[in-house]
């Protein structure tokens, strides 16, 4: 009977060609190998450092401008040449007459969000991946394991007709047609063999570990008898999608860069401190020395450009920000209702290709075998059976297996994966 109907399978899936003896093997569950690649994998990490950027503009962000210090002084040397000279010294500083730096401050506050979002978003399709590469490394093992069957099932045959032939009950033909049919199982073996290598190399890749490391992912490869047909709310899918948060931030953050830009309608006072000293002739005493001290404010007047460039730029991206937001949201429930139905679809095939019509082939094949013995029925007819059974049991795996990528497509869909609940949180409200 079919393994995936009535045995608790667990497969174990190594994840070395060549292991250090004594090396000691950790066995995880799907979602701890998930965990162990946010933890561990090398991209991620890399994209990590978005964050700590946006961190360090945020920090020095808001700050005014440095200050400026002037010296000049002067004297008559080219003119009367009366001994008349000055010494100025000013310090300069320039200050927002509008909310510059304060804005300036929360663009940079939603950036860091929008960097954390990005992030999230990263961690939910590397979760996605470590699922689906998972699911193909268990394909390639049930595979296997049908194909040994298959050879041993096959190489009985050979046995039988080799036997049967040197009596001279069967005809050399037939043992020379089983010996082909070996041969070309085991071929095919091959195949699935490499198949499972690569997966298992590119699953080392995505949890960050080194090719040679020895791990094991216990999985269930089967059907359940009952599937649960609720749905989940859009408004309970939506705070768990990182790309919708990141769409949240974006509205923010050109909200914050349009508020920015109107405060660059007004450019910067500049506020002059002076000390002046002077020597110059006064009639009738002659030359006299004399001090000055003093206060200057510079105020641009926006008559001519008021950044109304910037300001259109950003109503645009805002404009722009919301909209795509709206169609994000529009995309993710269209998606879940694809993938919810998929789901759906996918396990009542698969319950269906595991069970009676298996069954009646696993039946056939046993009457045409023991018919066969009995020189009821030809060689040629036991193989049709055979090859009958095997093509149902080919299509009840891959009909497993694609409800088993359909679970998975639908956990990425609703967000339904242990990412980093921080980077999660929306940072508005839609």
């Amino acid at each position: 009977m079919h393994l995936s109907r009535h045995i608790h399978f667990i497969l174990s899936l190594v994840l070395a060609g060549n292991l250090l003896q004594g090396q000691a093997v950790r066995t995880l569950q799907l979602n701890e190998a998930v965990r162990l690649a946010l933890t561990n994998n090398k991209s991620l990490a890399l994209a990590s450092f978005e964050i700590e950027r946006a961190k360090s503009l945020l920090r020095w962000s808001g700050r005014l401008d440095n200050p400026e210090l002037e010296l000049s002084g002067g004297q008559d040397s080219l003119g009367l040449n009366e001994g008349e000279h000055s010494l100025e010294i000013a310090f300069t500083q320039k200050y927002p007459f509008t909310s510059r730096l304060r804005d300036e401050k929360n663009l940079r506050r939603t950036q860091v969000l929008l960097a954390e979002a990005e992030l999230a978003e990263r961690q939910r399709q590397l979760a996605s991946e470590v699922a689906e590469t998972v699911i193909q490394l268990v394909s390639s093992q049930r595979h296997n394991l049908h194909q040994r069957e298959h050879a041993k099932l096959q190489i009985s045959i050979a046995d039988l007709l080799r036997t049967l032939a040197q009596r001279g009950e069967a005809s050399k033909l037939d043992l020379a047609q089983a010996e082909l049919q070996v041969r070309h199982i085991k071929q095919k073996g091959l195949i699935f063999e490499a198949r499972l290598h690569r997966h298992r190399l590119h699953l080392n890749q995505v949890l960050g570990l080194e090719p040679k490391s020895r791990i094991t992912v216990s999985y269930q490869l089967n059907i359940p008898r009952e599937i649960s047909e609720q749905r989940v709310p859009i408004s309970d899918i939506l705070p768990r999608r990182p790309d919708h948060v990141l769409a949240l931030s974006n509205i923010d953050a050109s909200k914050m860069s349009l508020e920015l830009e109107k405060a660059k309608r007004w450019e910067d006072v500049t506020v002059r401190v002076f000390l002046e000293k002077e020597r110059s002739t006064d009639e009738p005493i002659g030359l006299e020395s004399n001090t000055f001290a003093g206060i200057g404010i510079s105020i641009p007047l926006p008559l001519r450009q008021k950044n109304e460039g910037g300001i259109e730029q950003a109503e645009i991206e805002s404009r722009a920000a919301r909209q795509a937001s709206e169609t994000l949201r529009f995309n993710i429930q269209a998606e879940y209702e694809s993938a919810y139905r998929q789901r759906l679809d996918a396990w009542r095939i698969a319950f269906d290709a595991n069970n009676e019509i298996l069954q009646l082939a696993k039946k056939s094949y046993d009457d045409f075998r023991m018919a066969y013995l009995d020189g009821q029925v030809s060689l040629l007819q036991v193989q049709r059976a055979q090859e009958q059974l095997i093509e149902l049991k080919s299509d009840a795996l891959e009909a497993t297996v694609q409800y088993h990528q359909a679970e998975i497509h639908l956990r990425k869909v609703t967000g339904d994966f242990p990412i980093q609940e921080a980077a999660n949180k929306p940072a508005n409200k839609q």
